[in-house]
């Protein structure tokens, strides 16, 4: 009978020593093969995107349209331009520029390298491959391996492996009797004779 209460007892004491493991936060946990940490540059540095990227750009950033094409834009605002004065009369001996207007919503383009000024803040797609220069004081995140985790992983897979190739092993006959030789040490041998009844 007060085994029956014991018996009850540890079961209830295992189950709930269990239990109690299980709520409890892991304290030894697996090294990461990568450790992410932060940094700040020092100084500026140059860097090349690898992802197409959304960047917003302030207002009043001064920009360059591209070398290679022309670029098309609407006019926002009736606007107001010069043209040489000979241009619209098919003669070109006047030297003094004519003022026109143009109207709004007027398609016209700029030629290559025209510097141009930002009135709003607007977003800009930046495309994978893009240069652009961090400034120094910018905090970025650095990837770095740790070697420490990928020797630690290392000997654990080599470790199974051939704890694993070990109990494969088939038992070999290495004194040659015939018999599968177990892996016991013999302390000692007796010898026993025996004897026939006559």
């Amino acid at each position: 009978m007060r085994y029956k209460y014991m018996k009850h007892f540890i079961t209830i004491a295992f189950i709930s020593l269990l239990f109690f493991l299980a709520s409890c936060r892991a304290i030894i946990q697996a090294p990461p093969i990568g450790e992410r940490t932060p940094d700040v540059l020092k100084k500026p540095t140059q860097s090349t995107l690898i992802n197409q990227t959304v960047a917003d750009i302030p207002k009043d950033t001064l920009l360059t349209t591209g070398e290679s094409r022309n670029v098309k834009v609407v006019v926002q605002h009736d606007t107001k331009a010069e043209i040489p004065k000979g241009l619209l009369d098919g003669i070109f001996n006047s030297r003094k520029p004519e003022e026109i207007i143009i109207p709004k919503n007027t398609e016209v383009l700029l030629p290559v390298e025209t510097p141009l000024r930002t009135v709003v803040p607007i977003k800009v797609t930046m495309e994978s491959g893009a240069e652009v220069l961090l400034p120094a004081g910018t905090e970025i995140t650095t990837t770095k391996i740790n070697w420490y985790a990928v020797l630690f992983y290392s000997i654990v897979i080599i470790g199974l492996g051939w704890y694993y190739l070990h109990l494969r092993r088939q038992p070999e006959d290495t004194n040659s009797d015939g018999f599968v030789d177990d892996d016991k040490v013999v302390v000692g041998k007796k010898n026993i004779k025996s004897v026939k009844k006559r």
